[in-house]
């Protein structure tokens, strides 16, 4: 028998470099290097070892072998979409959001029908600001044969944005943003936030209240001081919901630093007349023995 062609065999290792990344083994990426050190010089083996490279968050490989692909790339090359697709990832990885949305744009314009791409650009024009433009790319995916659930799902949210946008743009009541930042959250928590920071100006109380939960919330893992202020200022509200919920995240963040605390927290969240809730706290206030 003889050997089996590199290329095959470098095919062959990119497939169950694939494997392993999407089971987030280690050696996942070792497959991929292998793959590229017998086909150099192949724009399809270089361009899914980026992608893969990406997905096993090796950005700056990823950067390398896209670089590399684009030099040996012919114009007529098939996967031009998916260069065109991790480049404006990695570009969005830097905070150039307008050069990756083009790059986004184009991947999609080549190949509405690849799965992913109508979902990220569609994702990506929401936070920017382009509800309009994001149910577009929505409604283009799914006429071009890509309906997949997440792409529905998404396409359902945004459509309850655009009425929460404009029931807001038309009366900016503070009722009215709560909902639009409750839905924006979801996908664009950036702009969520802005408009939970508005509320929290010209919100009547029990509207500051939830504000400051929500805002809470978003940001407990990414700033976890402003989230304990926010926590602290929906502890004031009249709603008894309110602050057993506030006091139960307080307490959860600060367990593992101040467990003397959390177990007071724990305590008034276990009154909460949030049945749910009230039965964490007492989980919590036993583990605590």
């Amino acid at each position: 028998m003889g050997a089996v062609p590199a290329d095959a065999e470098a095919d062959r290792l990119i497939r169950r470099g694939a494997e392993l990344s999407a089971a987030g083994a280690p050696e996942a990426q070792e497959l991929l290097e292998q793959a590229v050190s017998l086909a150099p010089e192949d724009p399809d083996i270089l361009v899914r070892a980026a992608s893969l490279s990406f997905d096993n968050e090796r950005y700056e490989r990823a950067r390398e072998l896209l670089v590399r692909a684009r030099e040996v790339a012919t114009p007529d090359f098939d996967l031009v979409p998916t260069m065109a697709f991790v480049g404006g990832l990695l570009l969005l990885r830097e905070g150039r959001r307008d050069e990756a949305l083009q790059l986004l744009q184009g991947a999609f314009d080549t190949d509405p029908a690849r799965r992913g791409h109508g979902y990220t650009l569609a994702i990506e024009l929401l936070r920017a600001g382009r509800t309009r433009d994001a149910r577009a790319v929505v409604a283009q995916a799914r006429d071009s044969g890509a309906p997949d659930e997440d792409l529905l799902r998404l396409g359902e949210h945004l459509d309850a944005i655009a009425v929460a946008e404009e029931a807001h743009a038309a009366g900016e009541e503070p009722a009215d943003a709560l909902v639009l930042a409750d839905a924006l959250s979801v996908f664009a928590p950036e702009r969520g936030r802005a408009v939970f920071e508005s509320v929290l100006q010209t919100g009547d109380g029990g509207q500051r209240a939830i504000a400051a939960f929500n805002l809470g919330s978003l940001l407990d893992e990414s700033d976890p001081a402003a989230a304990q202020r926010y926590y602290e200022q929906a502890m004031a509200s009249d709603d008894p919901e309110i602050r057993g919920a506030a006091a139960f995240n307080l307490g959860g963040m600060l367990l593992a630093d101040d467990p003397v605390q959390a177990r007071g927290f724990f305590e008034q969240a276990s009154q909460s007349p949030d049945a749910g809730v009230a039965a964490l706290a007492r989980e919590q206030l036993a583990a605590l023995g």
